[in-house]
């Protein structure tokens, strides 16, 4: 990942999606956000939480879909910022855990981080 906004989505879809969250880190990228992207990213936030709603809640009068492209392809046009990183790491807002994000996980956190995220699952 290259900017702090970038960071910061992953780090809100991978609590979205898995229910975990690096508070500290979490904390730490939004205390280094720029004044622009601080202001962008409450905008993106709560996209992603809407799109997180369709994604996870099943109601008759609407679209069912299964990820943030299904999303983006069926209901409303996504973030370009939000399309990358899902798409950099495979995160659809499910359950789901894909190498994309195993790697990510080992990448920024390291590999005892990974392997007591994935006990969690296991």
């Amino acid at each position: 990942m290259n900017n702090n906004l970038e960071k910061l989505l992953f780090l809100e879809m991978t609590r979205k999606q898995f229910g975990e969250l690096n508070e500290s880190e979490y904390y730490k990228t939004i205390n280094e956000l720029n004044d622009e992207e601080s202001k962008l990213s409450v905008k993106l936030l709560n996209e992603l939480h809407e799109i997180y709603n369709y994604v996870n809640v099943g109601f008759a009068d609407r679209i069912n879909v299964n990820s943030i492209n299904e999303y983006n392809e069926l209901v409303f046009p996504v973030s370009d910022i939000i399309l990358k990183v899902s798409s950099d790491f495979n995160l659809t807002l499910k359950g789901e855990i894909s190498q994309e994000f195993k790697n990510a996980m080992l990448k920024i956190f390291g590999k005892q981080k990974l392997n007591d995220f994935l006990s969690n699952f296991t």
